[in-house]
């Protein structure tokens, strides 16, 4: 019987490479509720994030494009985002270690 895991699923600083965020777990499906992306330089940076079933990090994988948070501001995303195991949410950012990502949702055990 699936059961239910409300968590943080991810918190970090975003790269200026666009990579792997956070990776369902075999077994699982995840439901993404909220994200917020938190500016902390004194300038405009922007962030992408990317839906994958890999390692493909392109414009045909983007959910969020070039998003840009005013210095000191940020961007907060609520919803109801489907992952299958082994989807893949990614990320970037424009300067490295000036953009906190936190994604929090369901992380469900379908085994």
């Amino acid at each position: 019987m699936p059961s239910d895991n409300f968590k943080l699923l991810h918190q970090s600083q975003l790269s200026t490479t666009a990579g792997a965020l956070y990776t369902v777990p075999a077994n699982h499906e995840t439901i993404i509720k909220n994200i917020t992306v938190v500016n902390n330089d004194t300038e405009a940076l922007w962030f992408t994030l990317f839906h994958t079933t890999g390692t493909t990090y392109t414009e045909a994988t983007t959910i969020i494009p070039e998003a840009t948070i005013v210095a000191g501001g940020w961007a907060e995303w609520e919803g109801s985002m489907t992952l299958d195991a082994s989807d893949v949410l990614g990320g970037d950012g424009e300067q490295a270690s000036e953009l906190t990502i936190t994604v929090w949702g369901d992380e469900i055990d379908v085994s």
